[in-house]
């Protein structure tokens, strides 16, 4: 009986194990084709790029915009790439948010890029770099961690490590100071909401690793498995979340939620807790401000002796120098 429960066990490992090995190696090619990208520029940075989908405010880090042919649309309405290209907006390419259209070889060739940075999970664009000798790097990420290394690698490929260096420090620098004022407070609990109000933030997305360095907890986590996706909204409602967030970019605003009838009973809705996160895009150098934006609605006692404002100006002060200040929108007010 026991030699069976072996043989079984063994059978269903196997039946498993493809599965993980296909995820290990996908992201194993990622990482083997991002490292290859960092190892090609190291002697040489590169002369121009473009920004497809993914990491538009990143420039405004390196303060690199002279090597920028292109970013996605959604780039433009960044508070930060306006305050940093200083009304150089019309010099810029406005490509696509979408893969498919953005990548036009014949637009490519003619900007004459030879870096382009773009969201995808697995190295499939050889036909750029062989047709069209274009390098990608690619990001795939889920977390924080992934966001600091794919900086990391930035400050590589643009021979400016010390910037980098001083974005990972300022970054933490804001994570110890959430965990220092939340340390021993109960968890608030906390629901982070898309388009729709059942469409909310799951497991493995980078809106729930942002939740999770703000020190609170995200209810949908048990319930939805993607980084986004579909809860019941009689679940929502028993789950009761203390505080709602809305993603920036949702049509819905705090007072569509307050008149909701379907609503009323959830603590947040009743108790006047729902908040618009603000328009800074996530994957992106300002990712630790909006942690700190929710542990300080969420924890709001334990941040009263704090001054964010200070704190928000000074990592603008670091970070970002030589922007024009007139043009952000800042945090904390």
């Amino acid at each position: 009986m026991f030699m069976f429960m072996k043989v079984r066990i063994f059978f269903l490992l196997l039946c498993f194990l493809p599965l993980s090995l296909v995820a290990l190696k996908a992201d194993d090619e990622l990482n083997v084709h991002n490292n290859e990208v960092v190892k090609h520029f190291s002697k040489t940075s590169p002369k121009s790029m473009g920004f497809i989908g993914v990491y538009a405010e990143i420039p405004a880090l390196f303060d690199n915009w002279d090597k920028v042919k292109g970013i996605s649309n959604y780039g433009f309405s960044s508070d930060l790439v306006k305050a940093s290209l200083k009304g150089r907006e019309k010099q810029l390419i406005d490509f696509s948010d979408s893969h498919s259209e953005a990548l036009n070889a014949e637009l490519l060739l003619k900007l004459d890029i030879d870096l382009l940075v773009m969201y995808g999970k697995s190295p499939k664009l050889d036909y750029l770099y062989n047709t069209l000798h274009i390098d990608t790097y690619l990001t795939n990420w889920t977390s924080v961690e992934d966001i600091m290394k794919d900086v990391k690698n930035f400050g590589l490929i643009f021979h400016e490590e010390k910037k980098a260096t001083e974005f990972i420090n300022e970054s933490k620098n804001i994570y110890h100071l959430i965990d220092s004022k939340t340390k021993g407070l109960k968890k608030a609990r906390v629901a982070y909401i898309f388009r729709e109000v059942n469409i909310v933030s799951g497991r493995e997305g980078l809106d729930s690793s942002i939740l999770k360095y703000a020190n609170v907890e995200n209810i949908a986590l048990p319930y939805v498995k993607s980084n986004r996706g579909y809860i019941e909204l009689e679940r929502l409602i028993k789950l009761d979340p203390e505080y709602i967030f809305i993603w920036w970019v949702s049509g819905l605003s705090p007072q569509d939620l307050y008149k909701d009838k379907r609503l009323q009973s959830i603590k947040a809705v009743r108790e006047k807790k729902v908040f618009k996160m603000p328009g800074i895009d996530i994957g992106g150098p300002r990712m630790a401000l909006i942690s700190l934006f929710v542990a300080d609605k969420a924890y709001p006692k334990a941040f009263k002796d704090v001054d964010l404002k200070k704190i928000e100006q000074s990592y603008y002060d670091k970070l970002f120098p030589n922007i024009d200040r007139t043009k952000i929108h800042y945090i904390f007010n």
